[in-house]
């Protein structure tokens, strides 16, 4: 049986309207993917869940988001005090996890387990999408997630990890007015409460490197 999808898209105020064949049952229309909130209330905001956002936000990280490596997540940590970390996805609008992410997550908990006297605070960020308390909700929820992941991964540093803080959109790290600002603003930080310890230890290590 054919059907036809009418797809409704708000951009900058202006409403897109396009007509798309497709099949009863389909569950994949010209290669969007459709996704369910399971909380009944489907597509209720630009921020929740909706059907073509999923897919294009994971294709919109792949391009603008180099993958952080060892040696680069320490240097940002030393130079700064903080861990930005914008390849830590999730389902859209939950929670939860994607696989890629734990792996993420795995090399975040071996660099923090070998700086053993710092104090971690980890904290969520969303951008501006959506409502301003369903983001500080959402971003709160997915700081306690990366914690809860970290502790199981590597008991050793629950410690050190403080208790999670969601941001919202309150502490934007670009604009977001275009892709590469809001993809930015969707990140989870790691910040070192204590950065005089930071700083003494990459002192010393330094001093040592020097001295072999």
């Amino acid at each position: 049986m054919r059907t036809c999808i009418l797809v409704l898209v708000l951009v900058g105020g202006l409403l897109f309207v396009r007509v798309l064949p497709g099949t009863a049952g389909d569950r994949h229309y010209h290669g969007w993917k459709h996704t369910e909130d399971h909380s009944g209330e489907f597509g209720r905001s630009l921020a929740a869940p909706w059907p073509f956002r999923s897919r294009t936000e994971r294709l919109q990280a792949a391009a603008i988001r180099p993958s952080q490596t060892r040696d680069a997540m320490e240097t940002e940590l030393v130079g700064t005090g903080v861990l930005r970390v914008t390849n830590i996805h999730f389902v859209t609008g939950k929670a939860r996890l994607t696989a890629e992410s734990r792996q993420v997550l795995d090399g975040v908990g071996r660099l923090l387990m070998d700086w053993p006297s710092l104090r971690v605070e980890i904290s969520g960020h969303a951008d501006s999408r959506g409502s301003e308390k369903l983001n500080q909700v959402l971003s709160f929820r997915r700081a306690k997630a990366v914690r809860k992941y970290l502790i199981r991964r590597c008991p050793i540093i629950r410690g050190r990890l403080l208790a999670p803080v969601g941001y919202g959109e309150s502490q934007p790290a670009a604009p977001n007015s275009t892709v590469q600002g809001l993809a930015k603003n969707r990140r989870v930080e790691f910040r070192v409460l204590n950065r005089d310890e930071l700083v003494r230890i990459a002192q010393m290590r330094a001093h040592r490197a020097r001295g072999k």
